[in-house]
């Protein structure tokens, strides 16, 4: 779902990823994401310090989160990163469908199911009715063969 949710975002944004580093390094992707979410702890993410690398990187985090409170006042949220790639006026329900996809805890992170029945997905006006969907009949390898003939 995390993946499903950094896709939702970039379509939100037209091509913006939510977490960036101009180096795309690895511990900068993770800053970054640390720099929107907020740093890990026990109460956010119970036993997150039994994660590999966490006591390794974790004066480093510290340092940057400091700044980044003294900067902006702490984790900047999905809101303001929207808002920052210049997306306004964001349905609440949509902000809480992409804030849940993205929740730095995997244990209270949405699951896929519980996403496909969040209300987001029954917002007026529908593409489309359910039963007017087109139908797929046939097996998958027809489609290749039709497809390549």
């Amino acid at each position: 779902m995390w993946s499903a949710g950094c896709i939702f975002f970039e379509l939100l944004t037209t091509g913006h990823p939510l977490f960036c580093d101009e180096g795309l390094a690895e511990l900068g992707i993770v800053f970054a994401i640390f720099k929107t979410l907020g740093y890990p702890n026990n109460e956010t993410w119970p036993d997150c310090e039994n994660l590999a690398n966490y006591k390794n990187t974790r004066k480093r985090c510290e340092d940057m989160m400091e700044q980044q409170r003294r900067k902006e006042g702490g984790p900047r949220g999905i809101k303001t990163a929207l808002t920052m790639k210049g997306v306004k006026d964001v349905p609440d329900d949509m902000l809480d469908l992409l804030e849940r996809m993205v929740t730095i805890n995997p244990d209270k992170r949405i699951s896929a199911l519980e996403a496909l029945e969040h209300p987001y997905f029954s917002n007026e006006p529908q593409a489309c009715a359910p039963e007017d969907l087109p139908k797929f009949e046939g097996e998958i390898s027809q489609v290749k063969t039709e497809k390549q003939a």
